[in-house]
């Protein structure tokens, strides 16, 4: 029995970016073979049997890998494990090439069909694996199986910036393009700039192919200080990089587990940021409020006036950064993820 990872560590997307440091720093140990998805069905299929141990890296943007797994699970491939980003969605394996009958299926897909022709084969999948504790139960109540198990998000610690430098600038990072908090990290800007009219505020949203992204959301997009960066790259923090000491992750109060993913939150911590978000979604298992991050309680004056006393305390920014360097190593290094995955 041979062991084959399965994904795409090429471009420069969250998952990309996580499959190649998390083939390198623990799948190759495991003796784990790489298989580039981006190969023909046909070349896959050829050089991996149904008695191999086979992992897939699976996104709502996997649109390739997740055809690929429901052929192997349809192929009886016995030993198919999957870490799942974004669930408990496993999209169906079929995509309409009109965008609406696209997003149709998925809430179809999401809402109302739980016991349809794709999910019958989710059982069969050997093992699935979420990053984040909370989803667990979210994937076991959709789709009627145990086999659910929490592997930490990886990170490089050769890729955590311990000393990026420090200013009073922000960035707004709303990967889903969502008006509402948007709209909310401008209000709080506006509020800053009264006090400090130096401070600047970076707005960052994705546009993908065949999606329409909300942005910029609001007239105010030619206010002073305010500058917005459109991108169909995920790594959005490459825009603003080394011009923004701090990042709001706001989250509407009915987010759920796709609204605001923990693999953002990991991202700005893994870059020096100071991490403001909300305490919903899967945020409390990454952000300690006070101590490796804050959280924004959704009241302007009040999350104004936390702002503006941490931007005025240096020794309180330090010792935050060195507690999100203490829990990153802690919790999500090729250590502690080699020991969770058993696969």
């Amino acid at each position: 029995m041979k062991k084959y990872y399965i994904s795409s560590v090429k471009g420069n997307t969250a998952i990309s970016r996580y499959s190649h440091d998390f083939y390198e720093l623990v799948l190759r140990d495991k003796g784990y073979i790489f298989m580039d998805s981006s190969k023909s069905f046909t070349e896959i299929l050829s050089a991996v049997a149904s008695r191999d141990q086979v992992h897939i890296e699976i996104g709502s943007a996997q649109k390739k890998e997740t055809e690929l797994l429901f052929v192997m699970l349809k192929a009886k491939y016995k030993y198919v494990s999957v870490t799942l980003h974004d669930p408990p969605l496993i999209f169906p394996f079929f995509e309409f090439r009109n965008p609406i009958l696209n997003q149709l299926s998925r809430l179809y897909k999401r809402y109302i069909n739980h016991s349809g022709s794709v999910d019958k084969y989710i059982g069969r999948i050997k093992s699935i694996y979420v990053v984040s504790r909370k989803s667990i139960d979210l994937v076991k109540r959709k789709y009627q199986v145990e086999n659910v198990f929490y592997l930490p998000y990886i990170i490089n610690p050769h890729e955590i910036e311990k000393n990026a430098g420090i200013n009073n600038n922000f960035i707004c990072f709303n990967p889903n393009g969502s008006k509402k908090e948007i709209a909310y990290c401008l209000k709080l800007h506006r509020r800053l700039i009264a006090h400090d009219p130096d401070v600047n505020l970076y707005v960052t949203s994705i546009s993908r192919a065949g999606d329409r992204t909300f942005f910029p959301p609001l007239d105010e997009k030619k206010e002073n200080n305010i500058h917005y960066a459109e991108s169909q790259d995920e790594d959005l923090f490459s825009e603003a990089g080394a011009k923004a000491t701090f990042v709001f992750m706001p989250a509407s109060q009915d987010a759920d587990y796709r609204r605001l993913a923990g693999s953002n939150v990991l991202e700005g911590l893994k870059k020096g940021k100071i991490v403001f978000t909300n305490n919903r979604s899967v945020t409390p298992e990454y952000i300690q409020n006070g101590k490796n991050g804050f959280y924004l309680s959704g009241s302007l004056r009040e999350d104004t006036e936390t702002i503006r006393k941490i931007l005025s305390d240096p020794s309180l920014l330090a010792r935050i950064r060195k507690e999100t360097y203490s829990y990153l190593i802690e919790h999500h290094s090729a250590d502690e993820v080699s020991k969770q995955f058993k696969d």
